[in-house]
């Protein structure tokens, strides 16, 4: 036998045996041996596919883009070594490369569902939902019970708010794969967004019944939960949203506050751990802590500092720039209403529980001027865009042209940031009142909470805006979606959070025309009667 021979013999044991070793799961192993065989063959492009697909299925996902850019090198014209170097960038969330490495696997290989399937997950991901839904129909064109591209579909056809065409696919997919746990999650998600609420129960139930720890079903139902007004189940489920029942113990040695916990001459800290507006809205229940006998350390985000200090119940307020001064409890803003066993009925709404500052109120009301008996109306209708949470919450300016036609009434702009371009595409003979330095500095709101004390109603989409107007117990006119978040329940006009508010819903999805021809009707009869010091 020859020398060459011999080699290969080798080698091919060497490949053997690390397949066995990866079967097992001795996957350092596993890695040693195909890099030894490689030490006698470097250019076996066999060998450098399976080291790089090991790194992979190791996580070590760039080291596999890497080693799978050696193997190209060897067999350019490979389409399947394009598609598992895209696949490793991929799983980096490198989307735009990983899409170049699909576009080249499918220029080499057009009918590659798998190639197809993936780059529409990428296309997703790029925020391209009409490409993507483009390459899962090939794929499915390709193999019509192809089940991940049914369930990618169906997402894609979600995020169009095409939700039958979505049901369908979901559907479809289940009856080929009856234990797909995520697609039972995301046929609860469009069932919700479609008002089938208990059948989007009973999907989130059995993605967890296949999937005990499934931290987004057990979220989605406890938010689906609260939005129908099941506070007793919703708020247990609430806990699962970083990841498992919420436990911050990998940031704090100090135990969790509970509400039994003997409290008297404690110091607790609460934190906030979601959006300005979250922080807002829960840093009610720190009087609730006090009132237990314990001295309160409220952390809001840096730009909440100001705005927060002096909330009632908060002996102290810190931000994540802060010395964290020594405490004995910690627990979460928003696990404190699964703390006290929160209900319709027992939600600490005393209003208010913020102040804006006395001089700075005194300010604003200089700059606004005294010259004028029209209703003052605050206005805010964009969120951030781009974001799912904001996904038809924004409200285009335009629809606020109902209230400027009203007679007697001046528009003055709460907007930050997002949406600002929009003053400048307003319909003929509407004004709306800017001023560019509002809070301008480093604190959020501080300014806007002023300028709101001088203000006679505040109109807002369904953002921070709306809790701080809330928050300091001012009028306020709440526009939101047909499905709309958790904290404003369904079909009231009302909200128990926030006593001084009032909710204008959609009673058609999308349909902001019809949700403002009432705000306007609201209005009017305010107006007639003028701002009022």
């Amino acid at each position: 036998m020859s020398q060459a021979d011999l080699t290969a013999r080798h080698i091919n044991n060497l490949m053997n045996q690390a397949q066995g070793l990866r079967q097992a799961g001795q996957l350092p192993e596993a890695l040693a041996t195909y890099e030894a065989a490689l030490a006698s063959a470097p250019d076996n492009v066999h060998l450098v596919n399976a080291r790089a697909s090991l790194l992979g299925q190791m996580g070590r996902f760039e080291e596999a883009a890497s080693a799978f850019d050696q193997a190209i090198a060897l067999s350019p014209r490979t389409a399947e070594l394009h598609y598992n170097r895209a696949f490793a960038l991929q799983s980096v969330q490198r989307w735009v490369d990983a899409l170049a490495g699909y576009d080249r696997a499918l220029y080499l290989k057009p009918d590659y569902p798998e190639a197809l399937n993936n780059r529409g997950l990428v296309l997703q991901a790029l925020n391209r939902p009409d490409d993507a839904l483009a390459d899962f129909n090939q794929a499915l064109a390709l193999i019509p019970d192809y089940i991940r591209a049914l369930h990618n579909r169906g997402v894609t056809f979600q995020e169009l708010d095409r939700f039958e065409e979505a049901l369908r696919d979901y559907d479809r997919a289940l009856m080929l794969e009856p234990g797909y746990a995520e697609a039972h999650y995301n046929r609860g998600g469009v069932l919700g967004e479609m008002e089938r609420f208990d059948e989007a129960l009973a999907s989130f139930q059995k993605a967890t019944q296949i999937s005990p720890r499934y931290p987004l079903a057990h979220l989605n139902e406890g938010l689906l939960r609260l939005l129908i007004g099941d506070f007793t189940r919703g708020w247990p489920k609430y806990e699962w949203r970083d990841g498992g029942t919420y436990t911050p113990t990998d940031q704090f040695s100090e135990p969790q506050w509970r509400a039994a916990t003997e409290s008297a001459g404690k110091t607790v800290y609460l934190f906030g751990e979601q959006g300005l507006g979250d922080t807002i809205q829960f840093a009610r229940f720190a009087k609730l802590v006090s009132d237990k006998g314990a001295t309160v350390i409220l952390g809001v985000p840096p730009q909440l500092k100001t705005l927060m200090t002096g909330v009632d119940g908060a002996g102290e307020v810190i931000s994540d720039n802060d010395f964290l001064p020594p405490f004995d409890y910690q627990r979460p803003l928003l696990s404190l209403p699964f703390v006290f066993g929160t209900t319709l009925e027992s939600i600490p709404a005393q209003v208010p529980y913020l102040k804006a500052e006395p001089a700075r109120i005194e300010t604003w009301k200089a700059r606004l001027g005294d010259d004028t008996k029209k209703l003052r109306i605050g206005i805010c209708w964009q969120g951030s865009p781009g974001t799912k949470v904001d996904a038809g919450r924004s409200i285009p300016l335009s629809e606020f042209a109902a209230l400027a036609a009203i007679p007697n009434v001046r528009l003055v702009s709460l907007q930050k940031q997002n949406g600002l371009e929009q003053l400048y595409e307003m319909p003929a003979g509407m004004q709306v009142e800017t001023f560019d330095d509002l809070d301008a500095g480093p604190d959020a709101f501080v300014d806007t909470a002023a300028l709101m004390m001088n203000l006679d109603l505040i109109v807002t989409s369904d953002t921070a805006i709306a809790h701080l107007a809330g928050a300091l117990a001012r009028p306020t006119f709440l526009a939101l979606k047909r499905v709309p978040d958790f904290r404003w329940l369904l079909a009231r006009d009302d909200s128990p959070w926030y006593p001084t508010m009032r909710l204008f819903r959609q009673q058609t999805r999308g349909d902001w025309t019809g949700v403002f021809a009432r705000l306007a009707a609201a209005v009017e009869p305010l107006a007639a009667k003028g701002h009022t010091p």
